[in-house]
């Protein structure tokens, strides 16, 4: 399971996986570029290292944050370009994305769809086995996408169990 977090200076991202009954992130970082490199350029970037990481780690589910858009209109446009490379990257490894709101993944990790970041990074600690801390809090919120779609993923799967043990 891939999460993502997008944004065109750090683009979070982690690869989760279940086992034993719990959840354990393989890879966590963050794809960083800087303005003084072409936006074009960075976009570029982000796709080849999100390519990478899909290669490397061949994920079942890529989860993405959907775009929260509040006034600053050119903030969302960017983040829009962030994503199409995100769901361009999925689309090449035949992975159709899900997507989440912020205050879904909020909600599914810490209870509350309104939580802080700290909130949210202390939720991720106690739900996820991590070899590492990550090291920012964009990768942070890409564990916590991921865990929304794990948690999501699975309730759906009950719930269709749960009806088609249900029919006439």
């Amino acid at each position: 399971m891939l999460g993502i977090d997008p944004s065109l200076s750090a683009t979070g991202y982690a690869v989760l996986e279940e086992a034993g009954g719990g959840l354990h992130a393989l890879v966590h970082g963050a794809v960083r570029t800087t303005t003084a490199t072409p936006r074009a350029s960075r976009l570029l970037a982000i796709h080849d290292e999100l390519l990478n990481l899909v290669r490397t780690w061949n994920p079942t589910a890529i989860a993405v944050e959907s775009p929260f858009v509040a006034e600053n209109v050119r903030s969302a446009m960017v983040i829009g370009e962030v994503r199409a490379v995100v769901l361009i990257t999925a689309a090449s490894a035949n992975i159709e994305p899900c997507e989440y709101s912020p205050a879904e993944i909020k909600q599914v990790v810490t209870g509350y769809g309104r939580s802080d970041k700290q909130q949210v990074q202390d939720m991720v600690r106690r739900q996820v086995t991590l070899d590492s801390e990550p090291t920012s809090f964009d990768a942070v919120d890409a564990i916590a996408v991921a865990i929304c779609h794990l948690v999501s993923s699975s309730r759906k799967a009950a719930l269709g169990r749960l009806a088609g043990s249900q029919a006439p």
